[in-house]
């Protein structure tokens, strides 16, 4: 299997493989990753990093654009120097996360997916966004692996990735992408966090689908014919029966609702206003 090419694999200091790709990373983004930590992580990560997967995923995603584009990704697989700044990428994403000597413990894990790591800080906003994104959607795989099953192909985690990223939303329940995840109707939102009263660690799932409502109407005579009445029961046929007139003594007609639609003094209605001043002298 191929491996990432690290030409200087124990650097005594942090610098920056420069190249002068269109595939190159913004300038900020490599600055960010002049940390020694991110340095330090090389040799221990080193194995966990596969070229081939890396030229897979960046062929899907260049794929529709034109093939003067394409040419040119493939040209760059022979450029050591940007191969090196993504695989540094990679790294200081993964130190900013969970540093090399912390275990991936249920908080660490909770805590990076809320979008608040423990690793290095990254102070760069956009980069950030997408490696709390990245983080999320590698959670709710490794979830998927151990209650589901295994993914037995690089397609099977393509289509995994592309159904994650069509059809959820990974984040904290609460927030505002959370509300906006609702009201954009995604077929499904999930989120972790960590229950302070019983100490524990919990998931929430939730899932958009048909729901069915019942819906009645009733006729307006009928509704009439029990106002029409109002008076001569008030007066004359009222009793201790707390029942008389709910929904629980007439579930069919629903009582106490159509009572209270009714003109006042005889029905009350079910809301009221802030005080209103009326004016009596012109």
């Amino acid at each position: 299997m191929a491996r990432w090419v690290d030409e200087n694999p124990n650097p005594t200091e942090a610098s920056v493989a420069k190249c002068n790709s269109v595939l190159s990373l913004p300038e900020p983004w490599l600055e960010a990753t002049q940390d020694s930590n991110t340095f330090v992580a090389r040799t221990t990560l080193a194995p966990a990093y596969d070229e081939r997967w890396f030229w897979k995923v960046l062929d899907r995603l260049l794929r529709n654009t034109p093939q003067a584009i394409q040419a040119l990704c493939e040209s760059s697989k022979t450029d050591h120097q940007l191969l090196q700044q993504f695989r540094d990428m990679v790294t200081f994403c993964h130190v900013a996360t969970i540093l090399p000597d912390n275990k991936a413990s249920p908080d660490t894990i909770c805590s990076a997916f809320s979008g608040a790591p423990k690793g290095h800080p990254i102070n760069v906003t956009k980069l950030e966004d997408i490696v709390t994104c990245a983080f999320r959607y590698g959670v709710k795989l490794a979830l998927d692996w151990v209650l589901i099953g295994a993914i037995d192909s690089d397609a099977q985690l393509i289509e995994a990735l592309e159904e994650l990223d069509s059809n959820w939303f990974l984040g904290m329940e609460g927030t505002d992408a959370w509300s906006e995840a609702i009201l954009r109707e995604t077929t499904q939102l999930f989120c972790i966090f960590h229950d302070a009263e019983q100490d524990v660690y919990r998931s929430h799932l939730l899932t958009l689908r048909e729901v069915s409502v019942p819906i009645g109407r009733l006729h307006s005579e009928m509704v009439r014919s029990l106002w029409t009445t109002l008076s001569l029961e008030l007066l004359y046929l009222t009793n201790d029966d707390d029942e008389r007139y709910s929904i629980q003594a007439h579930p069919t007609v629903l009582r106490n609702l159509t009572i209270q639609a009714a003109n006042p003094p005889l029905g009350y209605p079910i809301f009221s206003s802030l005080p209103l001043t009326v004016a009596t002298l012109w």
